[in-house]
């Protein structure tokens, strides 16, 4: 393992540009692994957001249909089963008449309903959107894992962060560092690459 009095004879041998260019890697790489932390409100998984109306139909027109009933369903069921907030299962006006589950999805997912006129039954069509051309991504990954390698094995340590995404190919960063298991040095390493994800 490289101890601090190793570590502060090897920097203090290096030029003065390589050491301002290593301090100016690790503030950044402190910078932004800390903005991706704190740059937004955590959301609460358990909270309930109304579905944005998709871009296309936005300003279509709307009609009214003679529809003679709507089929929803038992209310106190429905709120039991799907854990709605409490708002819904008081208000009467508020009633369940579909309910689906969306795979998961990079591009995000688009739900349309339809609703058949005579029978009042609806009908929910799910459909992945296109890859975007380009958007930057809040991807953050912590792990560790054990490693076995010609080298010997040791623990690695890693946190990595999405950056931005062109299609489906990810522009990401890596902080991360290695300890051996037995015989050997640490090793610490920052990087930068690209993945392609299908």
């Amino acid at each position: 393992m490289l101890s601090f009095k190793t570590a502060k004879q090897k920097l203090s041998g290096l030029p003065k540009w390589k050491l301002a260019g290593y301090g100016a890697l690790i503030l950044f790489v402190l910078i932004y692994v800390g903005w991706s932390f704190f740059h937004k409100p955590p959301v609460s998984r358990e909270a309930f957001t109304a579905a944005r109306v998709a871009p296309e139909v936005k300003h279509a027109p709307k009609v009214d249909l003679p529809v003679q009933k709507v089929r929803a369903y038992r209310k106190e069921a429905a709120v039991k089963a799907l854990n709605l907030p409490a708002e819904i299962a008081r208000d009467e006006k508020q009633q369940v008449i579909d309910a689906v589950t969306v795979p998961e999805s990079r591009n995000g997912t688009t739900v349309v309903e339809t609703i058949d006129a005579d029978t009042g039954e609806v009908t929910a069509i799910v459909r992945e959107n296109e890859a975007p051309w380009f958007a930057f991504q809040d991807g953050n990954y912590l792990g560790a894992r054990y490693e076995l390698g010609t080298a010997g094995s040791g623990v690695a340590v890693y946190y990595r962060r999405d950056i931005f995404r062109v299609k489906d190919i990810y522009a990401v960063t890596e902080v991360g560092g290695r300890v051996p298991l037995g015989v050997g040095r640490g090793e610490a390493h920052v990087s930068v690459g690209g993945e392609w994800r299908f």
